[in-house]
């Protein structure tokens, strides 16, 4: 009896270590995944501010040559 009650609890406590396992390698995975996005965010964000700065020279430039020429907007 007591070596099949020893048995029973390895067996439940190979199944929580299996169980925990599992979930901290799904833990890993998914945290992997989300780094890789934030780098990807972070990336795509950097190179949109980038843009972001040429075009806001570029309408400068095309307001002073509006201006230079006389001519009006309606901004």
């Amino acid at each position: 009896m007591t070596s099949a009650v020893k048995s029973m609890y390895r067996s439940n406590e190979n199944h929580d270590v299996i169980k925990t396992a599992r979930e901290r390698e799904e833990f890993l995975r998914s945290q992997a995944y989300k780094d890789r996005k934030l780098a990807s965010l972070t990336e795509e964000n950097a190179s949109l501010s980038t843009e972001n700065i040429s075009l806001t020279a570029e309408i400068s430039r095309l307001r002073k040559l509006l201006e230079d020429n006389e001519i009006k907007t309606d901004d």
